[in-house]
């Protein structure tokens, strides 16, 4: 089985290829979980083959006191494949008006922002064509989210991701259980944690494709620091579950502030293009020079200051050229005669 293409980053997936990495049972059932561009119908596949092909064995970062799931890999496989069958089904078979409802929310692109249309829908078959109607004129990137509630209980629905073709890209439910152990379940893979070795350095400059804000926190580029694998080496164990996959860095804000946070999913992460370190991003370049060695924190601190300061100046001409005649300009100065 080829786990590499379950692999959202290239950049590591291609480290991985490189140097050969072998893949346990459990890391790859963990990166097919998280792949973003398989459909569910892949990820069924995917695990069917996993435990077909793979032994058996037992997940080895259990914390001491939690007697919940995951155990042995074949049990939660079926036991996962089993659950997200129900959960799709349930979705799309018809139930009786006054017990569900139906809603929707679709991104233009991956990572974009939602958008909720407003109403509610009494079938799938209703809320799915309302749903492609408003992703047809949208690139490949565009995705809804299909939710199946039940009326005066925002804490129990289900949903389906699907693709603005209307392809099943993923199931989840959230109060709604069909099956004894369906709560512990749902939940086993994001009790998962894997300390994949990168090949991400410290200085590098990073994003992940589908955060693509930079006013949003966690979102944008960033300057490499460590990741949740480093972390583990240095405290000589490993970290709890995937919210610990996580890499921390320097960000900027809208503001032109840096500061110090933490990037969920690290095996998402790719370097940010050269060509895109243009206007205030100049700063992250000459934040990665500091912080590889490169150049002095007297070089950074001045750099950083003229960044800032010739972006102010740039967008205070846009806006004088714009308020102002060009004989007003002219006689106040601003402007060559």
């Amino acid at each position: 089985m080829d786990v590499l293409r379950f692999i959202n980053s290239s950049a590591l997936r291609e480290h991985l290829k490189s140097t050969d990495y072998h893949f346990s049972g459990f890391e790859a059932a963990w990166l097919v979980w998280n792949c973003r561009s398989a459909t569910l119908d892949d990820k069924l596949a995917a695990w069917d083959e996993i435990a077909r092909t793979y032994p058996d064995e037992e997940y080895p970062n259990r914390l001491p006191h939690y007697g919940g799931p995951p155990t042995f890999l074949h049990a939660t496989l079926g036991d996962y494949a089993a659950y997200i069958k129900r959960v799709a089904d349930f979705v799309k078979e018809k139930s009786a008006p006054e017990n569900f409802y139906y809603c929707y929310t679709y991104v233009e692109t991956a990572g974009g922002t939602t958008c909720g249309p407003e109403g509610h829908f009494l079938t799938y078959e209703a809320v799915l064509k309302d749903a492609l109607a408003d992703m047809s004129d949208l690139e490949e990137g565009a995705s809804a989210r299909i939710f199946k509630r039940a009326p005066g209980s925002e804490n129990k629905e289900c949903e389906l991701k699907i693709d603005r073709n209307g392809v099943i890209m993923d199931a989840d439910s959230r109060g709604f259980y069909f099956a004894e152990g369906d709560e512990e379940i749902s939940l086993c893979f994001e009790d998962m944690w894997f300390g994949f070795p990168t090949p991400f350095e410290k200085g590098d400059i990073l994003y992940d494709p589908e955060r693509v804000d930079p006013d949003d926190l966690w979102s944008g580029p960033f300057v490499f620091r460590e990741s949740a694998t480093d972390i583990s080496k240095r405290f000589g164990r490993p970290l709890h579950d995937s919210s610990d996959m996580i890499a921390y860095g320097i960000f900027l804000d809208s503001d032109d502030l840096i500061y110090g946070e933490c990037m969920h999913d690290y095996t998402s992460l790719e370097y940010f293009p050269e060509e895109k370190l243009t206007g205030r991003l100049r700063i992250l370049r000459a934040l990665s020079g500091f912080m590889k060695g490169d150049i002095g924190e007297v070089l950074f601190a001045n750099a950083y200051a003229f960044f800032i300061t010739d972006e102010r100046a740039k967008s205070m001409k846009r806006i004088i050229k714009k308020s102002y005649t060009e004989e007003g300009r002219r006689l106040a100065g601003l402007d060559k005669e």
